[in-house]
């Protein structure tokens, strides 16, 4: 039969040309039905100079891929498809025996020449592109050269900083940072003119706190739970105020500073005082600038406080004994060239539980500090069945008790309600 492209003779049956490498029709009767301009064939070549319809005879384009032979003349190409054994090669691609002058195998399409040479000048005849299973895979990219170690660990130190830093920032301002109690024990300072130090008691929770403002007349020093400010002496004569801001976390606290001008100045060593029951005496320290002319004391409940001592250095004051359960309290006021100062004395009640002692008689041994023998039941001894006579007791060694383990032996125990001071600061009127 002849090809529907080029009318080359191939061999019946041909799934494709052998020279063109066109698909040939399963039904061949139908499709010349169909295409009649096809089903006549190419007249051959004439005695002029008409240029020839026939392809060419080309050798494979790769011998070393495909090694087949090279292909006939153009004229003696219907003699090249006899079943001569000699004359046919096998398809490097689906391995069936083929005629050796093929330029395309009949039964898979392999080429045998390159697409991009020209074996025909029929313009009817296309170049067959080249099967995609004949196509060369594509070259895997080129891998370019891997980074250095050096580097990659340079990265990796880097991800692992950034991500403590991270988890360092989340700590501290989720827990670390968290602040529920921060405030100053005295919220005001007062300074004389001449200056001066004083340490005050920051009551918080925070791990640490800063000074973020001061005046520039005073220097602050933190501590662990406690500032010191220390203040420049007073050059004019005009009162001056100044803030300290602290921070803790996130909460402030701030802290007025003041500076007298006036040349007496009049300071206590504490204005609040707390004393058991029993009754003592409290000393307090004044602190003045200059000769004060007058200071003056007045109490305001003179049965339970009175003045042993006073000076213009300080004053002492005695306490007498509270009977009463109840907590009591008194207050001195100082007075000195139109300023004043209180001082308040907290006095606890005698404890009802331990009447004031701090002990309560042990429950167990009751007061006595030791128990009887429970072997002996306290006689310290047994009766010997063999001999009908009187032996000690071997458990408590003749002594018929033995020690209380619950108070070692004192006959008492800590007053739970005063925790062994005897005193009561509570103001509860019923006991």
């Amino acid at each position: 039969m002849k090809c529907i492209n080029c009318n080359q003779e191939i061999p019946d049956g041909n799934m494709f040309c052998n020279f063109c490498g066109t698909m040939q029709p399963s039904d061949r009767e139908a499709y010349e039905k169909e295409h009649p301009e096809l089903a006549t064939p190419i007249t051959s070549h004439q005695q002029d100079n008409t240029p020839s319809t026939q392809p060419p005879s080309y050798a494979p384009s790769s011998p070393a891929q495909h090694p087949a032979p090279t292909a006939p003349a153009a004229a003696e190409a219907p003699a090249s498809n006899s079943s001569d054994e000699g004359n046919m090669m096998q398809c490097p691609d689906c391995g069936s025996m083929i005629p050796s002058d093929s330029l395309f195998c009949p039964h898979c399409r392999c080429p045998f020449v390159a697409p991009n040479e020209q074996y025909h000048n029929d313009y009817r005849i296309p170049i067959p592109p080249v099967p995609k299973h004949r196509e060369a895979p594509a070259p895997p990219p080129s891998k370019g050269k891997g980074m250095p170690g050096w580097a990659k660990a340079l990265i990796t130190l880097s991800i692992l900083m950034l991500l403590g830093a991270l988890g360092g920032g989340a700590y501290y301002y989720f827990f670390y940072n968290k602040v529920q109690r921060f405030h100053p024990d005295d919220d005001v300072v007062t300074f004389s003119r001449n200056g001066g130090e004083k340490t005050v008691t920051i009551t918080t929770d925070a791990k640490e706190f800063k000074v973020t403002k001061s005046p520039d007349w005073v220097s602050v020093t933190t501590g662990d739970k406690e500032i010191t400010i220390m203040c420049q002496p007073l050059e004019s004569f005009e009162d001056r105020e100044g803030t300290i801001k602290l921070k803790a976390g996130d909460k402030e606290a701030k802290i007025t500073v003041k500076q007298s001008a006036n040349a007496t100045y009049l300071r206590l060593s504490s204005d609040l005082v707390k004393i058991g029951h029993n009754g003592e005496e409290v000393t307090i320290d004044l602190d003045t600038d200059g000769d004060p002319s007058t200071i003056d004391f007045k109490i305001n409940d003179p049965f339970m406080c009175s003045l042993s001592s006073r000076s213009a250095t300080g004053f002492t004051a005695t306490i007498e004994e509270n009977t009463s359960p109840l907590p009591r309290e008194c207050s001195i006021t100082i007075t000195s060239d139109k300023q004043e100062r209180t001082v308040t004395i907290i006095q606890a009640g005698r404890c009802p539980s331990c009447d004031g002692s701090g002990k309560e008689p042990c429950y167990r041994c009751d007061g006595k500090g030791h128990n009887d023998c429970s072997n002996c039941n306290g006689t310290g001894l047994l009766y010997n069945l063999y001999n009908s006579e009187y032996i000690n007791c071997e458990y408590c060694e003749g002594r018929g008790n033995l020690p209380c383990d619950d108070c070692n032996s004192q006959g008492y125990t800590t007053c739970e309600q005063c925790n062994g001071t005897g005193n009561n600061f509570i103001r509860e009127e019923t006991f």
